[in-house]
């Protein structure tokens, strides 16, 4: 488990010197500690056990709660299982950020929407910097039609964690999404050069940031740069709609330089994104590939 378990860790120092001689407070504490080391260890169901009992000697131990949610909500991907114990836990320490922000990714989790918005809500009325909860929640500003309020959110969550790559993945896909490409290229150029190689969370993000920035370049006509970072966006993500637009993006350069290595390679392309096209769910797009195909083929055979 990553950062989020490690977040608390003072807390539990601090539980223990608040229990000063109280026995079962103590047996709490040295349980949860136990807990804790295993789960860092990789020892799931022991540290489990662990929590549980720590909850047993004291059922206000509220790190113990939260680290119970915790585990069972990243660990275990059990939001259900893992709801009941950060919501104790998000009772118990009201002033904790993470808490509440553990308790919205349950939420959400769970399909519940107004819940998980509250929970984000009150992560960033104790941390107003808290860059995830800005990005769940702009998240969810945006499935409710409120663009404007998410905007604002996403701008903060960058500004709050310059190295976020989801959070300027969503805002460039916004500004594309309501006619705005310059923006959307600045922000994710912005995410690009920001990313956090180190980061596993960031991984399918930087990817989609360059298969969306070459959308951009597409669109404004930069057919060598969305080339390049297609290409990039490749190499990080294979599948059929990045396969496609680098597909279309050597298509256009070739319809401007004539290059048989730009109608090569994007035969190439589109014959990939052909091969695990979808009819069923992706017609339009299949259609799309066979007529460009069909374009490029064509040009070849007339060539021969």
């Amino acid at each position: 488990m990553r950062g989020p378990l490690q977040a608390l860790t003072m807390l539990i120092v601090v539980a223990a010197f608040a229990a000063g001689c109280d026995t079962t407070s103590q047996q709490s504490n040295q349980a949860l500690a136990s807990g804790v080391a295993a789960i860092q260890a990789g020892q799931t169901s022991r540290g489990i056990t662990d929590l549980e009992t720590a909850i047993g000697f004291n059922p206000d131990n509220a790190v113990a709660h939260y680290y119970l949610g915790l585990v069972r909500l990243q660990e275990l991907r059990a939001a259900e299982t893992a709801h009941p114990s950060l919501q104790r836990a998000s009772e118990l320490l009201p002033g904790e950020a993470e808490v509440h922000y553990q308790l919205g990714v349950a939420e959400s989790e769970m399909g519940r929407t107004a819940q998980a918005r509250a929970a984000f809500e009150a992560a960033i009325e104790a941390d107003a910097d808290h860059g995830r909860a800005l990005y769940r929640l702009a998240r969810l500003q945006e499935e409710s039609g409120e663009i404007r309020e998410a905007i604002d959110l996403l701008t903060r969550a960058i500004y709050a964690s310059p190295r976020l790559s989801i959070a300027y993945n969503a805002l460039g896909n916004l500004y594309l999404r309501y006619g705005r490409p310059q923006e959307a290229m600045q922000v994710l150029q912005n995410g690009i050069e920001n990313e956090n190689p180190d980061d596993p969370d960031s991984d399918v993000a930087r990817g989609a940031n360059r298969a969306d920035l070459g959308r951009v370049y597409m669109e404004l006509g930069e057919y060598d740069a969305a080339v390049s970072v297609l290409r990039q966006a490749a190499e990080m993500r294979s599948n059929a709609s990045t396969a496609f637009n680098l597909g279309v993006a050597y298509r256009e350069r070739w319809h401007e330089t004539g290059s048989d290595d730009d109608r090569d390679a994007a035969i190439q392309q589109l014959r990939r994104a052909r091969s695990s096209c979808n009819t069923s769910t992706e017609l339009a797009r299949c259609e799309s590939i066979e007529a460009a195909l069909n374009e490029l083929q064509s040009d070849e055979s007339d060539d021969e």
